[in-house]
């Protein structure tokens, strides 16, 4: 049974995973509403999406907003650290992940020594949505040296819940019938104004 990422290591935490994982998916989001023209297709979505996803989290890494957050490696397979965690991003199946190169440890990624229980390699995951009545979702997970799950955490936006104040409706208020007529022209609303009509 995989475990969650902060019982795993403490700069994994909750807060940081949700700010990173917001941050992937709103991007997704805001490209594909972007590129619906008939000149766009999954290819072009797609490419469009990595490149600016990339981009926010080299450009967050790198501004100091988050002191946890560094650039590890901005090449395109573009790692940062989470206190000392590196990390990388794909678009893939969380439960089978396809992508080229998705184990493979580049330099910077090779912080761990091949251990059979304890995550070895760390990697975001934003999983397309199978149909449109899904939600796309994002998931983080860390891979033992048998590229086997054995952290797992999946990004649950917040969504704002309502909740009454009072039991108490409040008594209607009753408003007169709204005046409507046509709109008078310049120069008769002046002399309107000034009572020379």
């Amino acid at each position: 049974m995989p475990t969650l990422p902060w019982l795993s290591h403490a700069d994994l935490t909750a807060e940081r995973l949700s700010i990173l994982a917001e941050g992937l998916l709103n991007i997704r989001h805001d490209t594909f509403a972007e590129l619906a023209t008939r000149f766009d297709d999954n290819y072009s979505r797609g490419c469009t999406t990595f490149g600016r996803q990339r981009q926010w989290l080299m450009q967050l890494a790198t501004s100091g907003r988050y002191s946890w957050l560094t650039l590890a490696s901005p090449a395109m397979d573009l790692t940062v650290n989470i206190g000392v965690i590196p990390v990388r991003f794909f678009t893939d199946d969380h439960d089978s992940p396809k992508k080229h190169g998705y184990f493979r440890r580049n330099e910077v990624d090779c912080l761990f020594s091949p251990d059979e229980t304890e995550p070895v390699l760390f990697r975001f995951v934003v999983e397309p949505a199978a149909t449109a009545d899904d939600e796309d979702r994002v998931f983080f997970l860390g891979h033992n040296a048998f590229n086997e799950v054995v952290v797992e955490w999946q990004y649950r936006p917040k969504t704002a819940v309502i909740v009454p104040v009072d039991a108490e409706v409040p008594a209607a208020v009753v408003q007169s019938d709204a005046e409507v007529g046509l709109k008078s022209s310049g120069n008769e609303q002046d002399a309107e104004a000034s009572g020379s009509r």
